[in-house]
């Protein structure tokens, strides 16, 4: 599996600072609040298993700073890449997490559904029959196209 490790560099970056700015205080919306949980478990998957000074560089330039050398950001995707490679099931929790905050980043809220036969879909979906078969779908409830999480 291929991960891309200046994407996962910069998130890591974007933690530090905002990690820097905030001085103890969550950002505000819900989107924010999923972006900064998904950039706090990658933070924590890579320090897990680069171990805890693996990103020390990084928190200390950008908490400074407000930014990275470029020798600091080459050297953390190099290790970031060759962790990945030597450790496949880090680079799929990885890959998985950078998915995660992509989505929050998008603004795209997860969906949950209940009940025998439901099924959940977040963002575009296309319902098809083919061969004689037959598509459905019943929405219950309100349906919200405007990518705006909206409290009731």
């Amino acid at each position: 599996m291929v991960i891309e490790s200046a994407v996962i560099v910069g998130y890591l970056i974007a933690w530090a600072v905002r990690k820097a700015r905030r001085v103890g205080e969550r950002l505000d919306g819900e989107f924010d609040v999923a972006v900064d949980a998904g950039l706090d478990r990658l933070h924590d998957a890579i320090s897990s298993k680069l171990g805890p000074d693996s990103l020390r560089d990084i928190e200390e330039q950008a908490g400074e700073f407000g930014q990275v050398t470029e020798g600091t950001q080459r050297r953390a995707e190099e290790v970031i890449a060759a962790a990945s490679t030597t450790y496949p099931e880090f680079a799929a929790q990885i890959a998985k997490i950078l998915a995660e905050i992509k989505v929050a980043e998008a603004g795209q809220a997860s969906a949950v559904a209940s009940g025998t036969g439901s099924v959940a879909i977040g963002g575009d979906a296309d319902l098809n029959a083919q061969s004689g078969g037959v598509a459905a779908i019943t929405i219950a409830g309100g349906v919200n196209t405007t990518g705006k999480l909206e409290r009731p």
